[in-house]
């Protein structure tokens, strides 16, 4: 069971990925463990933010005392991209789609290719039509996606 606040009731399950439950579960622990000694974890899901964004707060957050080592603080910033990161569709580098969706690196540059070949996505359902894209995984996700 992923998430859970200081008095063990759930705020957000990551999205179901069987080949990352162990990772998503030790990255969750890893975050969990650092992030509460100073903040509710609550507060600290209480937004999402681009991989850019999840980087500069790990980053402050170390400097201003956060005690973690880099494996660890990477962990953090891996784990907070992944689950409650936000992704603007129609900007992103292929990275940023891979490190916010779970999306391979095959999969992710697809996603802009066909961007560049097809122009703008104007919504999930047009997203979807990206061959290879499941669209039940984007759906499960769709927290994550701006498309402006």
């Amino acid at each position: 069971i992923f998430v859970r606040a200081l008095h063990g009731a759930p705020l957000q399950d990551p999205p179901s990925d069987s080949t990352g439950d162990a990772a998503a579960q030790a990255g969750e622990d890893t975050t969990v463990k650092v992030c509460t000694e100073c903040h509710e974890f609550d507060q600290v899901v209480a937004v999402r933010r681009t991989p850019r964004e999840w980087k500069d707060m790990v980053t402050t957050m170390a400097s201003k005392g956060a005690i973690a080592s880099p494996d660890e603080f990477a962990a953090v910033r891996e784990y907070m991209t992944r689950y409650y990161g936000v992704v603007a569709v129609n900007a992103a580098p292929a990275a940023d789609l891979s490190a916010v969706l779970g999306l391979s690196s095959k999969d992710a540059d697809a996603v802009v290719t066909y961007r560049t070949e097809h122009g703008k996505f104007a919504s999930l359902d047009a997203l979807a039509k990206v061959p290879g894209l499941e669209k039940s995984k984007l759906e499960a996700q769709a927290d994550a996606l701006r498309f402006d």
